[in-house]
């Protein structure tokens, strides 16, 4: 038994030392040509570590007239930033199916973005990724990828408001 043993460990340690090296999955760009009347949507996440809350903004660009639709929210027990992003990506995209808006461009942070293109979830965030997965099923066309700060400042702007006005609501 004991040789048994033994040589299942030898075999698993030699399995291990075969593996390929784990790249860092390259962020997704966004398509040069998108199909007709997508829509832009962006989201973004402001949170405090001290008290685990967190602000959620996004925008939804409806048409070429620069009409938006916007909204944000808060939530508290907030283990990261990263989940704070995650959630608010998903309050995003239950925004747009409930305008029944059926061709979505998500943009948000590089690290979110990463993961959910990766398809490699990181534990924490791992129920809420597998939210996103869903609702992205309802969609006809769907594409995510990073948004710089400095071009999602409604989103941002949104966020920590909310954030804001959630210190002013806790007791």
């Amino acid at each position: 038994m004991t040789n048994t043993i033994s040589g299942a460990r030898e075999w698993l340690v030699a399995q291990e030392s075969c593996r390929p090296l784990h790249q860092v999955p390259p962020l997704c760009q966004p398509p040069t040509h998108f199909p007709p009347e997508v829509t832009p949507c962006n989201s973004d996440a402001a949170w405090k570590n001290d008290s685990l809350t967190a602000g959620l903004g996004w925008v939804i660009h409806c048409d070429r007239a620069g009409q938006q639709i916007q909204g944000s929210s808060w939530c508290d027990s907030i283990s990261s930033p990263l989940l704070a992003e995650a959630i608010a990506l998903k309050m995003t995209l239950l925004a747009a199916q409930s305008f029944c808006i059926p061709k979505v461009w998500i943009r948000d942070s590089q690290g979110l973005i990463r993961a959910i293109n990766s398809k490699s979830y990181p534990m924490e965030i791992f129920g809420v990724l597998m939210d996103i997965e869903f609702l992205s099923a309802s969609f006809d066309f769907i594409c995510f990828s990073f948004i710089p700060r400095d071009q999602n400042s409604v989103a941002d702007f949104l966020a920590k408001a909310a954030l804001r006005n959630a210190s002013h609501a806790m007791y």
